[in-house]
């Protein structure tokens, strides 16, 4: 088992409010396996990211739960501990590639950096140790590009730069945010076929952040979908396309216009997702829920094992 999360609950406050961001969630994820986060803007997939390494910022804060990773609970080692483990052992694809590189140094110097902090390289091995990498992840004219700034680079580029900054340092683990939103559906293929190529080549286990369900159909080999704080259902990808369990996972799964035939009408899932500072004590999505009983506002529903790896928090099946 490479990470295990158990009961992990981010909160943020505001004015006296509380928004229950992550919630009471557990995951689990085994070496070289890549399990997907999927769900809408504002479930808290990002949130749930930046509490395995730990950048959760003020007014967020991490309540409690357990993230251990090798074996190590990343909650209770100090911040200069978790800087080592952050960026060496851990790798980020961070969500926005325009803003996640900066703008005033070259993208050469900023893949140097963090090889040079958590290597201990000389300048010229980290120089050698980029351009490899630059090459791994298919940059045309590595040697061209290590002197260029982030504008001279199209959206693509960027995030491949942005991979290969994150796997530099050979982490066990990558966390990848949303890496094909920005992008065009040709290069959103490169993207995909990239990370899966990396998984075999350098054996890690991948954590995938995104709302497309298509996208993660091709590269997952878990899927947990993500509802208000919520993991409301984990099971293996063939699994939940082929027969989803809950009402929002089969909600979304409906939504997806299919691709060899026109439809006058795309279905959709009636009402919001609810504010974060107003969670009731009842299921989250039994407002907007085509099979809602009463029993489904009053109490939470509980977490129904399907077999030892697969779960589903829904009242239809207790």
């Amino acid at each position: 088992m490479l990470l295990k999360i158990e009961n992990l609950k981010t909160y943020f406050y505001n004015y006296g409010k509380i928004g229950k961001a992550v919630d009471d969630i557990s995951l689990t994820l085994e070496k070289n396996k890549i399990i997907a986060i999927v769900g809408e803007s504002g479930c808290g997939k990002s949130v749930t990211a930046l509490s395995i390494i730990r950048l959760i910022q003020f007014p967020g804060k991490i309540i409690s739960g357990k993230i251990i990773f090798k074996g190590k609970n990343l909650l209770d080692i100090d911040e200069k501990e978790m800087q080592n483990i952050r960026g060496k052992e851990i790798g980020m694809i961070f969500q926005d590639p325009l803003n996640s590189l900066n703008p005033v140094f070259t993208v050469g110097s900023q893949i140097t950096e963090t090889i040079i902090t958590h290597l201990q390289m000389s300048h010229n091995n980290a120089q050698k140790r980029a351009l490899e990498m630059f090459h791994k992840v298919q940059l045309p004219e590595p040697e061209k590009l290590f002197d260029m700034y982030p504008h001279q680079l199209s959206g693509g580029m960027k995030q491949r730069v942005l991979i290969a900054i994150a796997l530099s340092c050979s982490p066990s683990l990558l966390i990848a945010d949303e890496p094909t939103t920005a992008l065009d559906v040709s290069i959103q293929q490169e993207i995909i076929k990239l990370l899966l190529d990396l998984r075999k080549e350098e054996n890690i286990s991948i954590i995938f952040i995104s709302h497309d369900f298509r996208v993660v159909k091709e590269i997952a080999d878990e899927v947990a979908v993500m509802y208000a704080g919520k993991i409301i259902e984990k099971r293996a990808k063939n699994n939940i396309f082929e027969n989803p369990l809950h009402p929002y996972t089969e909600g979304l799964l409906k939504s997806l216009p299919p691709l060899n035939k026109k439809m006058d009408y795309l279905p959709v899932i009636k009402g919001f997702v609810p504010e974060i500072y107003g969670f009731g004590e009842g299921c989250r999505f039994a407002e907007r829920c085509n099979y809602s009983e009463d029993l489904c506002k009053k109490k939470s529903p509980p977490k129904i094992k399907i077999n030892n790896n697969e779960y589903v928090s829904c009242i239809k099946y207790s």
